[in-house]
């Protein structure tokens, strides 16, 4: 590093941080939810979503699909960090091809649970499934996401999905639970999970359980 000025390299980190806090709400609450998953799973979803209407939200238009997949320790080290990953949708990927590479890094991940947004764009004639950045009509503006949480871990195993509307002030407006025939491809994120039979799915929640969604009864 000799000849290198890096002083202003601490206040350059600080603005880069900012940065992505303020662009992306969940990676501020990846400790807490971490913490939230294994002592208070329904509160784990509550803050969860709300983190996920702001990433939407904070998002261009149109916006992108996000993922935050997380996982337990591994039983090797069962007092070890919980690991974390964000996951954000490429421009050009459609949100069905977005679930199946969500799915297929989260099955090697014990315990997992998927915090997930995907933007609504059926008003504009595109399905949930094909919905990308790029196949939104010109001028078609993204007013709703579709939000799914999803844990399977020894605590609870529950699956919820619900609406964030994107047209008011902030906060976004949360509703839900939606039907399972409304909810599209939003079980596909652990697809293929073993925990999703090790861990079926319960009532411990209260919240809605989607147990009839198609790949959720059949295991994965």
């Amino acid at each position: 590093m000799d000849g290198i000025d890096d002083r202003g390299l601490a206040h350059a980190w600080q603005d880069a941080k900012a940065f992505i806090l303020e662009r992306a709400p969940l990676v501020a609450q990846v400790e807490r939810l971490a913490r939230l998953r294994r002592h208070d799973p329904t509160e784990w979803a509550r803050e969860g979503v709300t983190a996920l209407a702001g990433q939407v939200r904070a998002d261009w238009q149109p916006p992108l699909a996000v993922a935050l997949l997380q996982g337990g320790p591994d039983s090797a080290d069962a007092a070890g960090p919980v690991g974390a990953r964000l996951i954000e949708q490429e421009p050009c990927e459609e949100a069905e091809w977005f679930a199946d590479r969500v799915a297929a890094q989260a099955v090697a991940w014990p315990d997992p649970s998927v915090l997930v947004a995907v933007p609504d764009a059926r008003a504009a004639g595109l399905s949930l499934e094909e919905y990308s950045a790029f196949n939104v009509p010109p001028g078609g503006e993204v007013l709703y996401a579709q939000w799914y949480a999803e844990l399977r871990s020894p605590d609870a195993a529950f699956a919820v999905a619900g609406l964030i509307d994107l047209t008011g002030d902030e906060p976004p407006e949360i509703s839900g639970p939606l039907t399972p025939s409304e909810a599209g491809p939003l079980g596909r994120f652990l697809r293929g999970h073993p925990d999703r039979r090790r861990r079926p799915l319960d009532r411990w929640s209260g919240w809605l359980v989607t147990e009839r969604w198609p790949d959720l009864a059949a295991g994965g």
